[in-house]
């Protein structure tokens, strides 16, 4: 047993409401979320839910100089709202990834009613509107008051490579210009690899399983493995996927796994283009203390959120899993 104790202050300008808390395990080295395990050892979401957190108005409103902004604005978006300044998670960032974009904001007046904003990546013909505190109106605003406003934007999968700017206004007022990002478009594939097997099974709606790598018909104990995947977008996915492979001995307990966005974490399904293929490289080892055997390889994609499974075209899908192959595994 360990125990891991944190003291942790709230975010200057972090608006009142309630909020949940959630704790995530993942690696140092290489910063992938590991999955929780759920009933029947198998794999679920990357979070643990903690509990809920009720957060009060502040006794004063936070500081500029506690926002840490990049870049000052100062830029009046309506009679009664200033924006101070903006913040970016990352300068770069690649097509179908999602960003954190944080306004901050300063009431110099009540506002009128319920405000919403528009954010726009300049010269894509992207934008979302939204509130400019989610959760917490506009209506409840005070004069006087500093907010922070954070807005999670899944980046278009089309977006070409560049340089862009975002910018935020409210009805009909100004637009004021934010913090760029740069957009780092993946190399495409429109035609299939040439890799052993061809398969053809669809995963939900958007996605198959074009092709795989031949799977080994024997390995021995402590023996490490590769898989080949070679997804095949029929089109855009609306939601963020992790591919997994199985390995289960012949009991059926899984022995090994290995799970996470296709490609290695570079390519996030909601970046796939309709006709594109993408690698999937995954390794795992048989573990030295397993028990020789007949092995079984399953492959499946679940959602990143929930850990829901996609649903399987396959007429011998095992729970929406689909078999590889199988393997003697030898001392």
């Amino acid at each position: 047993y360990g125990q891991f104790a944190r003291q942790y202050k709230l975010l200057p300008g972090t608006p009142p409401g309630e909020y949940r808390l959630y704790a995530t395990m993942f690696d140092a080295d290489t910063l992938q979320p590991m999955r929780t395990i759920a009933a029947a050892d198998q794999p679920a979401t990357e979070h643990i839910g903690l509990g809920a957190l009720t957060v009060s108005r502040p006794a004063a409103p936070a500081s500029a100089a506690a926002l840490h902004m990049q870049p000052p604005s100062g830029e009046r978006l309506s009679p009664a709202i200033t924006l101070l300044g903006s913040s970016i998670d990352r300068p770069e960032a690649a097509p179908g990834e999602q960003l954190l974009l944080t306004l901050f904001f300063q009431a110099d007046a009540r506002p009128h009613g319920k405000e919403s904003i528009t954010l726009t990546l300049e010269d894509t013909g992207f934008s979302v509107e939204a509130e400019p505190t989610p959760g917490f109106p506009t209506s409840q605003w005070q004069p006087g008051d500093v907010w922070r406003g954070q807005h999670i934007l899944r980046l278009p999968a089309d977006l070409p490579d560049g340089e862009y700017r975002w910018q935020v206004a409210m009805t009909a007022g100004p637009a004021a210009h934010m913090a760029k990002v740069r957009i780092i478009a993946p190399v495409r594939r429109f035609e299939s690899p040439p890799v052993a097997r061809s398969t053809s099974v669809a995963f939900g709606e958007r996605i198959e399983l074009a092709a795989i790598s031949e799977v080994p018909l024997q390995a021995q104990l402590g023996e490490a493995l590769e898989v080949l995947l070679v997804w095949k977008a029929l089109a855009t996915p609306s939601q963020a996927l992790s591919a997994f492979v199985h390995l289960e001995d012949p009991s059926g307990q899984l022995v090994g796994q290995h799970d996470g966005v296709p490609a290695n974490w570079t390519r996030p399904t909601p970046g796939w283009l309709p006709g594109e293929y993408v690698l999937d490289a995954h390794q795992l080892s048989i573990p030295v203390d397993a028990r020789p055997g007949t092995y079984r390889l399953y492959v499946g994609m679940a959602e990143r959120d929930s850990g829901r499974r996609l649903p399987v075209s396959a007429l011998d899908a095992s729970d929406d899993r689909v078999l590889l192959g199988q393997l003697e595994v030898a001392p």
